[in-house]
């Protein structure tokens, strides 16, 4: 946004970037409250331990995102 916002100050668009900046603080406080919700409140609930097939599917498709991520020629070359 750094970059975006000083091209437009360069360009002559200071009242879009004034907008910009009010709608990027309005972003960080909307997302400010949904973590401090998480973790300031204490939990009513106790932690449910999931079955060892999900805890298997999640940590599977985690390393295939990963590894996609960092090699992603793999699957681009079948296109």
């Amino acid at each position: 946004k750094y970059f975006v916002f000083s091209a437009a100050i360069g360009k002559g668009y200071l009242p879009l970037v004034v907008i910009g900046i009010i709608n990027s603080l309005f972003g960080v406080y909307y997302y400010f409250k949904i973590i401090a919700a998480m973790l300031l409140k204490p939990s009513d609930e106790t932690a449910v331990t999931p079955p060892l097939s999900y805890v298997i599917v999640i940590v599977l498709c985690t390393l295939i995102v990963v590894a996609l991520g960092i090699v992603p020629d793999v699957i681009l070359s079948l296109l």
